[in-house]
């Protein structure tokens, strides 16, 4: 993540203040009121932390269903453009299918920030002297989608195809390309550095205070108590930090390279060719 200059990002900076204010001005109206006990506080204390915990988990989910979104469209668009692609011949339609597999390796290369795969990127008719290439290119999913889109305008140009039919296989490059765009802005844009910096302060201090405001009340019982509390906070705030960014390779991450294989299945049983072997998920982690 970027580090967090409040000169540079007001928003940040205006929620640090209110949330500050908010946690101050709760902690002094509790010791100076009368009607208040001194450790009343903290349950206060407590309530705005839950709730700004769950804001955060929220966001974060957001983040990490928007992402399995689409890539449920990315499989949506290549099934539907091994359907239309019926219309072309034989040796642009398979040139065509193996190009859309290579994308949805890339793309999920670009979101890992990881290298392809020489040896997959070959067999699905990427030639080796352009293996360097793609690796190097500054967006090669991208420019595996143009691939796609010159072939397209040569059938179009050589009346393989009509304009209406072009039309159709071009909106479902496009919607590729949109998803790309999604992916991207999900990658690059996480939740901003300072709220979660004071959140996760915000709960190690009230997991470090509980023992203190619930020893009156508990006796005994306090150490139990403090524990459930703290693991449910802490793990919550856990939580939050793996889904927020969903293209990785951890637990609760996106299954990315299932998705791929999946897409690779489906358009290779199309043409007809030898299907690679389902990915199985290996100590119950599906990557």
């Amino acid at each position: 993540m970027a580090r967090y200059n409040p000169t540079q990002n007001s928003a940040c900076f205006a929620l640090d203040y209110v949330l500050c204010c908010n946690f101050g001005s709760i902690i002094l109206l509790s010791f100076f009121c009368h009607s208040c006990r001194p450790h009343d506080w903290i349950y206060h204390f407590w309530g705005h932390s839950f709730y700004f915990l769950g804001f955060r988990n929220s966001a974060c989910y957001e983040r990490w269903w928007e992402a399995r979104k689409l890539w449920g469209a990315l499989i949506a668009n290549t099934r539907h453009l091994v359907r239309d692609t019926y219309v072309l011949s034989d040796s642009r339609r398979e040139r065509i299918l193996y190009q859309l597999i290579v994308f949805s390796n890339l793309l999920r290369d670009r979101l890992r920030q990881q290298t392809a795969n020489p040896t997959q990127l070959i067999a699905y008719g990427t030639h080796p002297d352009n293996i360097e290439q793609l690796n190097n290119h500054i967006n090669a999913a991208q420019y595996t989608l143009e691939q796609i889109q010159k072939s397209l305008i040569e059938a179009l140009k050589t009346h393989e195809i009509s304009d209406i039919v072009y039309s159709t296989l071009h909106h479902h490059v496009v919607e590729l390309g949109n998803i790309q765009a999604g992916c991207d802005r999900i990658a690059s844009t996480p939740l901003p550095y300072s709220y979660s910096v004071l959140l996760h302060r915000a709960v190690y201090c009230f997991c470090f205070m509980l023992p203190f405001s619930l020893g009156e009340i508990m006796g005994l019982f306090t150490p139990i108590l403090v524990g459930l509390l703290a693991y449910l906070f802490l793990g919550l705030d856990e939580l939050s930090a793996q889904i927020e960014e969903p293209f990785g390779i951890q637990e609760n991450d996106l299954p990315l390279d299932s998705i791929v294989r999946l897409v690779e299945r489906e358009i290779l049983t199309s043409l007809n060719v030898p299907l690679p072997p389902v990915i199985e998920a290996q100590q119950h982690n599906l990557l």
